[in-house]
């Protein structure tokens, strides 16, 4: 079940979009069932995330791990291309700053529970 799910939400409704060439009233009435599903699961008592698998140590390993890959990016990236290292936030610093506020609300969050319930 959950994989015809996954398939019919990631790849058979981006194909219908994309090949149907929908207008903007069309993508309205999608997102606004989008929303209608996610209240309806809002009420219904499934478990998306378990609280109690926090504890220090993972959370110590967590936060290691993203210290550590968040340094070997930095520094692949710095080498790869020192002149553009950093470079949106340079330029366009109001708009980094959106995106830095906007992006986990708009875009992590709505992926991690979509993802969290069909692969875990």
């Amino acid at each position: 079940m959950k994989f015809s799910e996954l398939v019919i939400l990631f790849l058979g409704i981006p194909l219908i979009l994309l090949i149907a060439r929908i207008n903007i009233q069309v993508l309205f009435a999608v997102i606004l069932s989008c929303l209608a599903v996610c209240l309806y699961l809002k009420f219904n008592k499934i478990k998306i995330v378990n609280y109690h698998s926090k504890n220090p140590q993972n959370l110590k390993f967590v936060l290691f791990r993203i210290v550590f890959v968040s340094f070997v990016i930095l520094s692949f990236s710095f080498l790869y291309d020192e002149q553009n290292f950093l470079s949106f936030p340079r330029k366009n610093f109001n708009i980094y700053i959106l995106v830095i506020i906007l992006y986990p609300f708009l875009s992590a969050l709505p992926q991690e529970i979509l993802y969290r319930r069909f692969f875990f």
